[in-house]
């Protein structure tokens, strides 16, 4: 096995080997943006925008242009976290604890603004040579 394949096979699995809370935060987020981009975002720039990002969620494994899914989902966090304690404000009477699960697109709102925050600020993994090469100088 090369080494190319190994950190192939590394991110495919990369989903799998985060955080529960960040594994949670991307299958939400990307639920929800699927949804948005079929119903809400039907034209222009928000739907170039929000198919961009979906495509962020499920990269090709021999693309240079790999996101970082840790720092993806942190980002999906600083928007789904807020939309949460709001549902748990609404429902303060009720003894359900409320959950990243309990979220969907019916209460939280993407607008183009957090389309844009999203694509800017997302992180790309370094090359597959810059990894070898920070492997090599790290044993050195």
């Amino acid at each position: 096995m090369t080494i190319k394949e190994i950190i192939n096979k590394l991110r495919r699995q990369e989903r799998v080997l985060l955080p529960w809370k960040k594994r949670r935060a991307l299958q939400q987020g990307e639920k929800i943006l699927k949804h948005y981009t079929k119903n809400i975002f039907k034209l222009g720039k928000d739907k170039i925008n929000a198919e961009r990002l979906l495509s962020l969620f499920n990269p090709e494994t021999e693309d240079d242009n790999y996101v970082d899914l840790d720092q993806f989902a942190d980002l999906w966090l600083d928007i789904l976290i807020p939309e949460l304690d709001k549902l748990k404000a609404e429902k303060l009477r009720r003894r359900k604890i409320y959950t990243l699960r309990d979220l969907s697109y019916k209460n939280v709102t993407l607008t183009s603004e957090h389309l844009d925050w999203l694509l800017e600020n997302c992180q790309y993994s370094n090359t597959l040579d810059e990894m070898i090469s920070s492997c090599i100088i790290g044993l050195g």
